[in-house]
This record gives structure tokens, sequence and C-alpha cells, in this order.
């Protein structure tokens, strides 16, 4: 749905005849001629309005707000004194105006569901009530503030960090939610590095556009003389005439205490937490009707991300409750009925929040897949024959995930002996009694469960044993070497199981420019090393495919002999994958062949219980990363904000072992 055509919408125009009628009963207003008067005074004295209006003994309630707030009034209210019309349209114009961001805002960021949004958003009985008949202001910082989360969805941080600034500079309480973005980037080690771009907008433009505030005092005696402020502590359970226990400061500390526990943070989490926060800040502090208008565009994300009919119901209840709730304050309406009334009332209102706060924290946080799944780090085992590559796609996927969310271990760091030890001449590295397998199984498993370990490293240019270093458990774990999937008890806690084969031609062409080149090894050596190892690879290597997610096997295109060691580029390359029955390979024939020009054939084993996959043809990183924000939407979230995908076939294999990961993800939170 283009813009023109949501102008056009039947919902559109009912929410614009709507708010032209409660506009028009809105002239009685008090807190709507408060905010009329001092700004009309301060287009007379902009430098000094705080100071004009007390000069005037003006009240402390009439406009507790910042700057900018002001300064986006002054356009309309202009255009108002010039053409001679009632500044009361200039209010609600730039309402208006804000009021339609937030909508196509809205609009955009749920594409599929517009004609939905558009009817809980322009027709809120929230926003309509609060904003045009009781003329609260409250869509500016709203808007403002939605905006700058979703900069930060696109990870646009400068100007996320501009806008929540903004935001704050119009209304003091928006800075709420100032720990939660604090925990988000504290919680993510990938965007840790790309906070300061937030950071460099956020806070020079907070000092400047408040700085007036800071340095003139009649301005904070408006704003702490805000009547509305000791409502924050209104909501209590008194213990004793000296103690009490303040709802919304603990409501507060307990959301905080949840979101850093997390070890990281969707977006999605990041608005349910912040939808939490704010509903419940203006459901127990008793606080004015515009207060209620924050939470809005966060339940709404909530709503379209469950669409559940009780939830909509509930939430028009809800609604419909707050209306009658806050009609009395109105100084020409008497509300019907006894005290006992208006009291029932009252409670379906706090009952409803309640329930609807109960709701988004059970389905829009703890059902949450990656609150879910984050409860373990995600853990990936490659294995496979020596020189084939499986330190290669660890390292690739390492670049998309972020070096400083995964931890990679390697196989070849729990050799038994240096290279110069002569049990090597009995035994060979494929066999497992030359690795020390418990120890790694027990590494893996204390970095799963968050402990650091001390492990040695294998120098392949010199063949010995490196000082045991710390490694630190983290988001991502990857494991990759020989026998990654050959003990039962590292295998069942691996999420993805990979293991990579290649044709013998391919792989001795690896393996001799690799061995005679930066290991030293001679070529004769490579072939005597390759003949004795035969036996342990059929005996220990190749039997662990059948425990694996998905096998890739590495072919040559044009080579079916032996490849000359002479050739300096390295051979084209096809693929060949086999993977379960589960895997969803309609879904990455229509992406791969369909916009990526690559050749796929899919065939079954005589079973049914395999697929296999030969894809062929050159696909380069960007495309990659398309496909994959396309195929793989829940796992994108993981991944890092700099991720670096490969291309050809290495870029092929990471993206299969995300779809996997993908499915398995879901699995965990099903088996949770």
């Amino acid at each position: 749905m283009k813009y023109m055509e949501i102008l056009k919408h039947p919902v559109f125009i009912l929410g614009i005849l709507i708010k032209i009628g409660l506009i028009s009963l809105n002239h009685q207003a008090e807190v709507f001629t408060g905010y009329i008067h001092f700004i009309d005074l301060a287009m007379q004295n902009p430098t000094s309005p705080w100071q004009a209006w007390f000069a005037m003994n003006g009240t402390d309630s009439a406009f507790p707000y910042g700057l900018v707030m002001l300064y986006l009034f002054f356009p309309f209210f202009t255009l108002a004194k010039w053409l001679n019309f009632d500044l009361s349209m200039a209010y609600f114009a730039t309402l208006f105006v804000f009021d339609i961001i937030l909508m196509f805002l809205l609009v955009r960021l749920f594409e599929k569901h517009q004609t939905l949004t558009l009817m809980l958003f322009w027709l809120s009985p929230v926003v309509l009530f609060a904003s045009y008949y009781q003329g609260f202001n409250d869509l500016i910082p709203t808007s403002l503030m939605f905006l700058s989360f979703a900069y930060i969805k696109k990870q646009n941080f400068k100007i996320a960090g501009a806008f929540i600034a903004f935001a704050i500079a119009t209304k003091l309480s928006i800075v709420l939610v100032l720990p939660l973005l604090v925990l988000y980037f504290y919680s993510n080690l990938n965007l840790r590095k790309r906070s300061m771009d937030f950071v460099i907008t956020f806070l020079p433009l907070t000092l400047l556009l408040n700085l007036p505030m800071i340095l003139t005092t009649a301005h904070w005696q408006m704003i702490l003389n805000n009547p509305d402020i000791p409502n924050l502590w209104s909501a209590k359970f008194t213990f004793s005439d000296a103690v009490s226990y303040y709802l919304i400061p603990g409501l507060v500390l307990f959301l905080l205490y949840n979101i850093w526990r997390i070890k990281k943070i969707n977006h999605e989490l990041l608005l349910m937490q912040a939808g939490i926060l704010l509903l419940g800040v203006s459901l127990f502090s008793f606080a004015p009707a515009g207060w209620f208008i924050w939470s809005v565009p966060f339940f709404i994300f909530f709503q379209l991300q469950h669409k559940k009919f009780d939830l909509m119901l509930l939430w028009f209840i809800f609604n419909i409750l707050f209306v009658f709730i806050y009609l009395p304050t109105r100084p020409d309406f008497t509300f019907a009925g006894d005290e006992r009334f208006s009291s029932l009332v009252f409670t379906g209102f706090l009952s409803l929040g309640v329930l609807l706060l109960f709701k988004m924290w059970r389905d829009g946080i703890l059902a949450n897949d990656y609150f879910r799944s984050s409860a373990k780090p995600i853990s990936i085992g490659i294995t496979g024959n020596s020189g084939v590559g499986k330190d290669l796609i660890a390292t690739n996927l390492t670049h998309i995930f972020g070096n400083s969310s995964t931890t990679h271990i390697s196989g070849d760091s729990y050799h038994r002996w240096d290279r110069k030890k002569s049990l090597w001449k009995a035994l060979t590295h494929l066999n497992p009694t030359a690795n020390d397998l418990p120890a790694l199984t027990a590494d893996m498993l204390n970095l799963l469960n968050g402990k650091s370990i001390l492990q040695k490293a294998y120098d392949h240019n010199t063949g010995l044993l490196t000082h045991a270093t710390t490694i630190k458990a983290n988001n991502i774990l990857i494991t990759s070497g020989l026998h990654t999937l050959y003990n039962s008890i590292l295998r069942d806690a691996l999420d993805v199981k990979v293991f990579i084969g290649m044709s013998d031609n391919l792989r001795m062409w690896f393996k001799s420019k690799r061995d005679t080149g930066s290991r030293g090894h001679s070529l004769q050596k490579v072939k005597e090393n390759e003949k004795r190892r035969m036996s342990d690879y059929n005996k220990f290597i190749d039997p662990q495919k059948h425990y694996a997610d998905v096998v890739f096997n590495i072919m040559a295109l044009q080579y079916k002999g032996k490849i000359p060691l002479s050739l300096k580029k390295i051979p084209k390359q096809y693929l060949e994958v086999e993977v379960s029955e589960g895997f969803n390979d309609y879904n990455l024939n229509r992406m791969l062949s369909g916009f990526c020009s690559l050749h796929l054939e899919i065939t079954q084993n005589k079973l049914g219980e395999k697929k296999c996959i030969r894809i062929e043809g050159e696909i380069d990183a960007k495309d990659m990363e398309m496909v994959a924000s396309k195929l793989c939407p829940r796992s994108m979230e993981f991944l890092s904000i700099d991720s670096q995908w490969a291309s050809g076939t290495q870029g092929v294999m990471q993206l299969i072992i995300l779809m996997i990961l993908e499915g398995k993800l879901q699995q965990r939170v099903v088996d949770a």
C-alpha cells in the first residue's frame, strides 16, 4: 500500500472525521488551554519564556516540557497568527503531523498488515481521546522515541541517537527507556563497538538541547513542580509509618534485572521490554491520559506479532474503560453513577492493564525464541578428513557471527604429543587415541555452561603445543577437528553437526599445496602420510558422517583425475550436499536458482530419508547475504552487523549451516 493509497483509505478518512469532531469539543480542556497560553507568550519571549511566564504569575503546570517541544509548535502558531486563525488549530495541526509520522512508520513496519495497523493506531481510543479530546501532546515525544527504535532496527545508530535525544528534549520522562538501550547495546557483543555511533550523537545533542533548561531556574521550577511527578510514588505498599514499597521503581528494577540476565537481546525483545515499562509506569502511577500514548505503538507491535483474537479483544475493552476512567477529568463532564460504580470501572481498567502486562511478558518475552534459545550458547561442530577445509568454514562462520560473539575451538589443540614425538610413527593423527578427546569434550561442555577454560594451541608451523591460554565462553561456540562427532557426549551437546568431504583429487591438491608450503613438508612425505592414514580414515573419520545434520562434498568441476600441483588458481568447484528430509530445499532452490542463477539438482536416496542436492555455479558475497536474509530471518539477529559472507561454495555452505541452525533453534524452543 503506497502512501497516497493510505491517505485515501476508508479507515484513514474515518479517523480524520473523528479527530475533527473531538477537536471541536476540546475548547474547554484545562490542559489544552494552558498550553496555548504559554506557547503564545513564548513566541513573544522565545529566549526566556519560562521567566516571562512566572513574571506574569503563571502556574507551575503550564508547560513542563523541554525547549524542543516548545519550538516544534512555533511553525504552525506563526502561520495561524499570520492568517489570523484560531491558535487551537495550530496546536492540533502540530499534533496531527506527528500523528501522521507515527502512523506511516507503523504501516511501513507492518507492510503485510497495513489495514489492521491503521485500525489499531489511527482509530486508537487512547490516542484519539488523550490527544484530540483532552489535548495532551504526548504524540510528539512518542513519535520521536519510536523513530529512534526504528533506526536501531536499521542499525543506523547515529540517527537513532539523535531521535532519542530530541524525544528527551521534548519530554524528560522519555529517559525511562535509556537503561533499556544501554543494556541492549551491552548484551550484544557485536553492537558494543557500534554503540559509540549512538553515543556521539545522543550525548552532544542531549546536552545542547537541554542546556537552557539546566541553566534556567524558572524552567527547572516548572519541570520539578509538575503535579504529575508525585504520581510516580503514589503506587506503594505501606509496611509501617516509616517504610513503603514503591511499585514503579520496583517494576523498573525487575525489568532491568531480567534484561541484564539475558545474554543477548534482539530488537523484538527490546520493543517488548519498552512497552511493558511504559505501560506499567502509566498504569501504576495513575498518570494523566497522555502518558498511555507512550506504550501504544509498542503494544500494537506486540498485537501484530501474535494476532490473537483474545488479545485484540482485551486491548479494545481496555481502551473503552480508559475513556470512561478519564472522561470525569473534564470540568464540563460529570461521571454517571456513584462512587462504587466508578471504583468498579477503575478496578476493571487496572485489572485488564495488569493482564495485558502479563501477556506481553509471557508471550512477548518468555515465549520469544531468542530469549529462550539464549539460555545456552549456540554450538556448531565440524568434522571431516585432513585438508578438506574444516578450519576454513569455521573461520567463515566466525565472519558472519562476529569475532566478538564467537569462540572457535580447534581439535588440533588436543593432539597428545608434539610432532617430533616418536609415538606418531605408530599412530596417525586420525586415530582417536592420539588425541585427548575427553579433554575436548570437557572443555566444550564447560564453555556451553558459561565457564572459561585453559587451552593449549597446536602450532602447525613448528609442530609444538603452545602455553595454555584462557578461553572464555561466548554466544557462539564452534569446534572443528578430525573427531568432533566421534564422542557421543559432545555430539549430543552440539546444535548443528557438519561433516565436510572432498573429492580425492581436489583434497590432495589443497593438502599438498598447504603442507609443502606453510608447513614445510616434502611432497613425498605428504603422499606417504596419506597412504598410511587411509585405514584410520575409513575406520574413525568417515563413519562420523552418519551423525551429521549436513554432509558437504566439495568436488572439482573440470578435473576428473589428478590435478597438477603447478596449477596456481584454485580449481572451479561444485557442491554436493546431503541433508535430512525435513530440510527446506524448496526455498533454497527457489532463491539460489531463481535469484542467483545457480544450477541445483535435487534427488532423494532410496529410503527417502536423505536429500542430495548438487549446487553448481558462481555467487558473490552480496547475493549470498541477500539470500540469507530471506531464508533465515530469525537467525539474522544472531549475526554480526558487519557480517562478512563468502562467495562461491563457501558462501553456500555458510547459508545451509545457517538454515539448519534456524530449524534447530526452533526445535530447541519446542523442547524447552
